[in-house]
């Protein structure tokens, strides 16, 4: 097999891994997105919306349903 040098080449029989944000169930972070809410991060993650709130308040502030773009919030 020969490859000219230009762009990005992987390994025959290797499959292209996605690259994820945070893991979609589990421990880890995720940072909001435009659009994005604590239920749907929760069900997203697997988790429930008030655990999430719980461990992030301090970033998210007294109001649950003012999360903004940007913010990392702990899951899990």
């Amino acid at each position: 097999m020969l490859f000219s040098g230009k762009g990005r080449h992987r390994r025959p029989g290797k499959p292209a891994q996605p690259r994820q944000q945070a893991p979609e169930t589990g421990h880890g972070t995720y940072t909001v997105t435009p659009g994005d809410t604590l239920s749907e991060i929760a069900e997203a993650h697997d988790t429930g919306r008030q655990r999430i709130y719980a461990d992030d308040k301090s970033t998210v502030g007294d109001d649950a349903d003012l999360i903004l773009p940007g913010q990392k919030l702990r899951i899990g």
